[in-house]
């Protein structure tokens, strides 16, 4: 492997581009006299201004897919900002386990909030909990009461910006929150009020101004800490988080991020980029928590000059309507993208309900239209949106109930629960997904239901849904580059029923040695689609994602012995295995 070299001398390089990773130099001096020549060849996008859009970023240059667009740090990352979320800790923001605070080796010396250990070295980020933790320990009663509310710890640190790092409390200022949909008398504000503001103001903000300032204290800053911690400024900030911040799978924790450009993707449902976060388990200084929570942005399909770059602010698996209406509440505005403005949704149909008249499927006459109807495409028989949405709705709690606790789910429950879905659902509509990828996954390792003691009808059950969800995932993400997970379980599902089906005509001699050397080459390929679906998925940035794919590889060596015991040949290597 050849040594990372200086692009301007060749020697020996430990720095690199923090943009684009693409070039790498031995000393700053080296990376300025570089600028003039590399800029242009740097970041492939440009700020652009839109009256329908405000700022939002544009390739200026084709863009190939899996290439990376942009890697940067976070101006801040805490807990999740909203919904308050489980127990975190607030040095490496891992989650916690029941009854972590049991011990004072388990408590922060500062605050006593609950952490993984009082030795936890991001208890002493100057950055993030070193700071906050000023604030918290003048409210140590809401730990006596267990008032702790995770949920307005990133709005602190943000406000925290103003002292520990001025030049990112600009960036944050400069970021928007469509605070005309916000004011006093809606319910956002209320709700913000109640969950962030007056919990901070009360308990924490006032009672410092007092500890530092004495009888000059003001509700409204901190002397020394905080020039501004006003209710508006609070206001502000939590409105640019739910706007601007990113969600980030860290290790099972709810974890949220600002970035200083990645927040300027504007979203779709159909997007053109994918992100990955290199994360870490521990962060010993400010540097090494921003390289946790580094993000790093790639095209996930060719990406032409000129095109808008853009990311997904919702769950791609939610049909249209559930998408818009989080997006509204959560983001401030209505999605118009290719996917939203389709009835059909790709082709995927994944919204559409069963016509109880001639079995077709019902779908939106106008899906960007909150209230229009749905119709037919088979008889145009009309349906009020009303009844769509007691529909969907009073199946949301029959299909949790199906699905709780997956790990102890039955085939029976889940097969009965697809039956009844399809009564009245389209067979791809979300929830009908949603439980049958559950249930592929059930045929092959519930107790008695194992790979070699499935029925062929069960084998077969198996394999064919697991070759249906793959194909709806595949309408809605071709490049897999938000589904990939799910996919990549469908392949393994599938290579594993086609496997047990392939050994079974082997040992009944229903096979001819050609048949079976190309099945186990058809095997190869499955297995090769989803290490490939999974090519970015490392122990850091996805444990779940890291796990699968080394499933995937076991799964491939499994096979390979097997064609080698039984001297299959496998095209490739011109050997048998």
């Amino acid at each position: 492997m050849s040594a990372v070299v200086c692009v301007t001398c060749s020697a020996p390089a430990p720095l690199k581009c923090s943009a684009c990773q693409a070039v790498a130099y031995c000393s700053r001096d080296h990376q300025k006299q570089h600028w003039k020549t590399h800029k242009g060849a740097c970041r492939p996008f440009e700020v652009s201004t839109s009256a329908d859009l405000g700022r939002h970023l544009v390739a200026t240059r084709d863009v190939a897919a899996d290439a990376v667009l942009l890697t940067e740090s976070p101006l801040v990352v805490g807990p999740r900002h909203h919904d308050n979320p489980r127990a975190t800790c607030l040095g490496c923001l891992q989650p916690l386990a029941d009854g972590a605070a049991a011990s004072d080796s388990q408590m922060c010396p500062g605050c006593l909030w609950p952490v993984c250990s009082a030795e936890c070295p991001g208890l002493r980020d100057a950055l993030h909990h070193a700071a906050e933790c000023r604030v918290l320990q003048a409210g140590r009663h809401v730990v006596l009461k267990n008032d702790l509310r995770y949920d307005a710890l990133l709005p602190l640190r943000c406000l925290l910006l103003q002292k520990t790092s001025p030049q990112r409390w600009r960036t944050l200022q400069g970021m928007h929150g469509h605070m005309e949909d916000r004011g006093p008398g809606s319910d956002v504000h209320r709700e913000t009020q109640d969950r962030v503001v007056s919990y901070l103001r009360d308990n924490f903000l006032r009672p410092l101004s007092v500890i530092v300032s004495g009888s000059a204290a003001t509700p409204d800053s901190v002397d020394g800490l905080l020039e501004d911690c006003s209710e508006a400024t609070l206001h502000r900030v939590v409105a640019i988080l739910d706007v601007n911040a990113l969600e980030i799978c860290s290790g099972g924790a709810d974890v949220c991020a600002l970035y200083p450009t990645a927040y300027l993707m504007e979203h779709s449902c159909v997007p053109n980029t994918r992100h990955s976060f290199g994360l870490a388990r521990t962060a010993a200084s400010t540097a090494d928590q921003d390289a946790a929570f580094r993000i790093t942005l790639r095209a996930s399909l060719d990406i032409k000059k000129g095109a808008h770059i853009s990311t997904m602010y919702t769950h791609i698996l939610w049909g249209t309507m559930a998408r818009r209406e989080h997006l509204y509440a959560v983001k401030g505005f209505h999605c118009r993208c290719p996917r939203c403005a389709d009835p059909r949704e790709l082709g995927s149909k994944l919204s559409a309900l069963r016509c109880l008249s001639c079995s077709g499927s019902l779908l939106p006459d106008n899906p960007l239209d909150d209230n229009a109807d749905w119709r037919c495409d088979g008889c145009a028989a009309p349906l009020a949106v009303e009844h769509v949405v007691q529909v969907v709705t009073s199946l949301d709690e029959q299909v949790g109930r199906a699905l709780e606790g997956v790990g102890r789910a039955d085939a029976r429950l889940l097969e009965d629960t697809v039956t009844k879905l399809g009564q009245l659902l389209h067979p791809h509509h979300y929830h009908c997904l949603q439980v049958k990828h559950s249930l592929l996954q059930v045929y092959g390792s519930q107790a008695g239901l194992e790979m070699s003691r499935l029925t062929e009808e069960q084998l077969q059950r198996k394999a064919a849904l697991c070759r249906e969800v793959l194909g709806v995932l595949l309408l809605l993400d071709p490049p897999l580059a938000r589904l990939q997970l799910y996919a990549a379980v469908c392949l393994l599902e599938l290579q594993r029923a086609d496997l047990e089906s392939l050994k079974r005509a082997a040992a009944a001699a229903k096979t001819t040695p050609a048949a079976t050397a190309a099945a186990v080459q058809d095997l190869r390929s499955l297995l090769q689609r989803a290490a490939h679906a999974l090519r970015f998925e490392t122990p850091d940035s996805s444990p779940e994602g890291a796990r699968m794919a080394g499933a995937v590889q076991a799964a491939l060596q499994e096979l390979d012995v097997w064609a080698r015991v039984n001297k299959v040949p496998v095209a490739g290597d011109g050997k048998s295995r």
